[in-house]
């Protein structure tokens, strides 16, 4: 028996029809408004004040510290450690794309 794989007139299965459709928008065919992971400009603003907000919280996590028991301490230090990494590499990420004008307009 023949399995059928719901074909369309043109005899393409729905992956090959969704081929045919990426190579005509590459090649200026059909253009669509397609979503990408590109940034806006207000984005990469809003990402570095949000790593700023997180290194705020990191700071003040830190300055209150020698109210946590000592046992605890290393992990709060550990993740507090994690925190700054992450803020810090948000931070110089969207700076990055900022001065290299990697967004739309």
């Amino acid at each position: 028996m023949e399995e059928n794989k719901n074909p369309k007139e043109d005899g393409l299965t729905p992956i090959e029809d969704d081929i045919e459709i990426e190579k005509t928008v590459e090649e200026g065919e059909n253009k669509k408004p397609r979503r990408s992971m590109t940034s806006t400009k207000n984005g990469l603003y809003l990402r570095t004040i949000i790593g700023g907000v997180i290194l705020y919280y990191v700071y003040g996590i830190l300055s209150e510290i020698s109210a946590t028991p000592a046992d605890k301490r290393t992990l709060l230090y550990v993740l507090t450690g994690i925190m700054a990494v992450a803020g810090i590499w948000v931070i110089l990420d969207s700076i990055k794309k900022i001065l290299k004008k990697e967004y739309d307009e």
